[in-house]
């Protein structure tokens, strides 16, 4: 982001971002990536699936900004593992129990 950030915060901060934010939010029930079952424990962070360039807020370009498919709630551990890379911050599949497997002596 570099050093476009103060405007891109800027933005961050204005109403119309404010009541996008909250209308993913709902669309995505506040679950990491809108997966079912991964209910985002603290604050959505509202990720750019195709990143915010300075002309696009210079522009005030609301097909990337603004719009509902550009866009999808992620947890803060989710949004590193997708700005750095890392996928071992990705959540793990759940484990699937089996009857006494966690009783050894059975």
């Amino acid at each position: 982001m570099g050093g476009y950030r103060p405007l891109y915060l800027k933005f961050l901060k204005s109403n119309e971002w404010l009541r996008f934010r909250r209308e993913i939010i709902l669309r995505d029930n506040g679950n990491d990536m809108a997966l079912e079952g991964y209910p985002i424990p603290a604050r959505p962070i509202i990720h750019h699936i195709n990143p915010v360039r300075i002309e696009d807020l210079l522009n005030h370009n609301l097909e990337i900004l603004l719009n509902p498919e550009n866009v999808v709630c992620v947890s803060h551990q989710t949004h590193l593992a997708i700005d750095y890379g890392d996928e071992s911050l990705l959540p793990k599949d759940p484990i699937i129990r089996k009857p006494n497997d966690t009783c050894p002596w059975r």
